[in-house]
C-alpha cells in the first residue's frame, strides 16, 4: 500500500470514529457510496462462491437501485437497507453508552422488521419502470445488531413469514465480519 493510500484509509477511519453512532455501526461509514459498493461486493463474492455465478462489473445505481451488477450480459439491481434497532441508536447517542438496553429480538419482532424493510424496497415510486429495466431485483439487508448475529438469526428466523414481493426477486441478509469464518455470514431470505 503506497503512502497516499495509507493516508486515505487513515482519514476514512478517523471520520468513521468521529460519527456519533456507535450502536450496530460496523457498516456505518461516512461515505455512503463506498459503503454501498463494499456491501454489494460482499454479496457478489457470496454469490460467486455459493452459486458459481459470474459478474462482469459493479457500479453505483441511480438509487433506486443502489448498485447495478452485470451477470451474463444482464443488469441486476441491488437495493440496500439496514436492519437495525433505531430506538437503540437514538438512546445510545443520547446516553453515550455503546450498547444501550434494548428490546430483545424475538421471531415476531424480527419478522416485522424484515417485512417492513422488504416491502419498502418492493414498492418504490418508480416500481413499474424498475420492473421493466431489471428482471432480477435484489434487496440486500445488512445488520450489525449485537444481539442478532448469524446464530441468533438462524434460531429466530421463520422463512415462511416473509411476505410475497412483486418487484424484489431475491432477498439476502449480510452480517458484519465474523472472525470465526473469516468473512461475512450471508443468509438468503427469498
Amino acid at each position: 500500500m503506497d503512502e497516499e493510500t495509507k493516508k486515505a484509509v487513515a482519514e476514512s477511519m478517523r471520520k468513521a470514529r468521529a460519527l456519533p453512532r456507535k450502536h450496530a455501526n460496523f457498516f456505518n461509514w461516512h461515505d455512503k457510496e463506498a459503503k454501498e459498493l463494499a456491501i454489494c461486493s460482499e454479496l457478489i463474492q457470496y454469490l460467486v462462491d455459493e452459486y458459481g455465478e459470474r459478474f462482469d462489473s459493479i457500479v453505483l445505481g441511480g438509487d433506486p437501485p443502489d448498485c447495478i451488477v452485470v451477470s451474463d450480459g444482464q443488469e441486476v439491481a441491488i437495493e440496500i437497507v439496514e436492519l437495525v434497532d433505531q430506538a437503540a441508536i437514538e438512546k445510545q447517542i443520547r446516553s453515550k453508552h455503546t450498547y444501550p438496553d434494548q428490546a430483545p429480538w424475538t421471531s415476531q419482532r424480527l419478522t416485522d422488521h424484515l417485512n417492513d424493510l422488504i416491502q419498502q424496497k418492493d414498492n418504490p415510486s418508480e416500481k413499474e419502470s424498475l420492473k421493466k429495466s431489471y428482471p432480477r431485483y435484489i434487496t440486500l439487508i445488512h445488520t450489525d445488531e449485537p444481539e442478532l448475529m448469524a446464530a441468533d438469526f438462524d434460531r429466530l428466523f421463520i422463512k415462511k413469514s416473509i411476505k410475497a414481493t412483486d418487484l424484489v426477486s431475491e432477498v439476502y441478509l449480510i452480517f458484519s465480519y465474523d472472525p470465526g469464518i473469516e468473512g461475512y455470514p450471508v443468509r438468503r431470505l427469498v
